[in-house]
């Protein structure tokens, strides 16, 4: 915090730190309880993506406000994230990519993917603060 009480970014702030100032109260306090979640492997955060599309398909005859086309798009913007990983990834990238595809996957989060008509714009926000902070905007489309 400066002089006036005001916390400003600084140079030496984490992409994690980044990523949490950036985001509504509600989705960072859920990102930070996904953050502290132990190491969940690639292929199956990747198995469990395809499987929450289809649960969400499958609502759309029953929830009129779900939008499966931003659903679709988050879907294929967290596997993107998923492919960079590899041997060199460091361990807070791989974090705040499965944090960011954990929060996808949850139904109620910030804003409930199925009952709202915002539904997945806090998990769009979400991925695409992890993808730019941690150089990946190439999977944003």
């Amino acid at each position: 915090m400066d002089s006036e009480g005001v916390q400003r970014e600084s140079l030496f702030d984490t992409p994690t730190e980044r990523v949490l100032r950036a985001l509504p109260a509600s989705a960072a306090t859920i990102f930070e309880g996904l953050l502290a979640e132990n190491f969940i492997p690639a292929r199956e955060l990747r198995a469990q993506i395809p499987s929450y599309l289809a649960e969400l398909e499958d609502a759309t005859g029953t929830h009129e406000f779900l939008d499966i086309g931003l659903a679709k798009k988050v879907a294929d913007q967290s596997l993107g994230l998923l492919d960079g990983i590899d041997i060199d990834t460091s361990e807070e990238t791989r974090k705040l990519i499965q944090a960011a595809i954990r929060y996808f996957l949850l139904d109620d989060d910030a804003d409930s993917d199925k009952e709202s008509l915002i539904g997945f714009d806090d998990d769009a926000r979400v991925v695409e603060l992890v993808a730019r902070e941690i150089g990946r905007e190439d999977v944003l489309g």
